[in-house]
């Protein structure tokens, strides 16, 4: 599977595009299953907004930001389904 192949990803990445932001789906396959993230740079953070499963079953997005020079995580935004949620923890972890 890829990314155009997840109405879910598509719809968030395109909601991302539509507030300007340039960003790309990138999906991985393991045994069980595929899992899709976003990562972009935004200065000296990295937006990572990756899929979270519990028992099987699609959880939700999570958005954390990192430091680019450390890898460290800065800040973790609470789990959601709603791409608005997602949108606005993006917004928030841009620079000003």
């Amino acid at each position: 599977m890829n990314a155009s192949e997840s109405p879910r990803w598509t719809r968030l990445a395109d909601d991302l595009r539509a507030t300007g932001l340039e960003v790309a789906v990138t999906s991985k396959s393991y045994p069980g299953g595929v899992s899709h993230s976003i990562e972009f740079r935004a200065g000296d953070v990295l937006v990572c907004i990756h899929d979270k499963w519990a028992h099987g079953a699609w959880a939700g997005w999570q958005v954390h930001t990192e430091g680019v020079a450390d890898g460290l995580v800065r800040r973790t935004w609470p789990l959601t389904k709603k791409r608005s949620e997602v949108a606005a923890a993006v917004s928030e972890a841009l620079p000003v």
